[in-house]
């Protein structure tokens, strides 16, 4: 059981966490929000479908990353698509696992323009495959081969894909992820030759894929926060000096050791 006084919502959350093995990121209007009372938590997904309900909250999963909203938090938007159709971005969706049926991709007759209203990480996300498609068909009208590009996947052992947010002393730090480091990087570069470029411009702080240019080569990134990956596709060229700047940034941070005694005190 699970008993709350006043207690923060997210709170609730990160205790369900571990009960159903995923990672649980709660949007700060949900943070907002406090429960009172006692909770089952011996069958943990009805207790989180609960909770979403009784607080009407909504909810996306990436992988083993769960995303939860206020119903507030929701947002419509529209897409239009030049090279792709909706049903190969909807196919796509669904060989990589992100593809969500809450929220359906609705479209005109030629498929080229589309509605879809679903949580703001979900949204991003189908912008960003959207773009990664055009920018495939893109490349292959340039006269780039397959075979030119190639598909890697980088797991970080030591450090965080994306930002993280700690409390130090009452005030709130932002920790840079690899993906903002090496977005701060490469921007510091001349443009022509040098940038990076967020897809999303504009979607708050989501920026779920982006493109790179080192000297005229470029590379697509797509930090996946669920799996503590970047997935990169590019030539083998960009792709080896994307690499050597990730093996910089991911190094082995010195551990910290702390001692506790637990002393006894009784009064005879």
């Amino acid at each position: 059981q699970y008993v709350a006084k006043e207690t923060r919502l997210d709170h609730f959350f990160d205790a369900l966490a571990g009960k159903l093995d995923v990672i649980i990121i709660s949007s700060d209007a949900v943070k907002k929000k406090k429960i009172s009372g006692t909770f089952d938590l011996s069958d943990p997904q009805a207790a989180l479908s609960q909770m979403l309900k009784t607080m009407a909250l909504v909810s996306y999963r990436e992988n083993r990353t769960l995303y939860i909203y206020s119903s507030n938090e929701v947002e419509s938007s529209m897409l239009t698509l030049n090279a792709v159709t909706r049903n190969e971005l909807t196919t796509f969706l669904k060989q990589t696992g992100l593809f969500d049926a809450q929220y359906p991709l609705t479209s005109d007759r030629q498929q080229r323009i589309l509605y879809v209203t679903a949580p703001p990480r979900y949204l991003a996300l189908i912008r960003s495959a959207a773009d990664a498609l055009e920018a495939q068909y893109s490349v292959q009208e340039q006269g780039i081969t397959q075979e030119d590009e190639h598909i890697q996947l980088v797991k970080l052992e030591h450090s965080f894909v994306q930002d993280r947010e700690i409390t130090s002393r009452g005030k709130s730090l932002i920790l840079p992820g690899v993906a903002s480091a090496l977005r701060e990087l490469l921007d510091s570069g001349p443009a022509a030759k040098t940038g990076l470029v967020p897809q999303d411009a504009g979607q708050d702080d989501i920026q779920p894929a982006e493109t790179v240019w080192l000297g005229g080569e470029r590379v697509r990134i797509v930090p996946l926060q669920g799996e503590n990956s970047l997935l990169l596709k590019g030539n083998r060229n960009a792709l080896h000096l994307i690499n050597q700047l990730i093996r910089q940034l991911d190094t082995a941070k010195p551990q910290i050791e702390l001692s506790l005694w637990i002393i006894d005190v009784s009064k005879n």
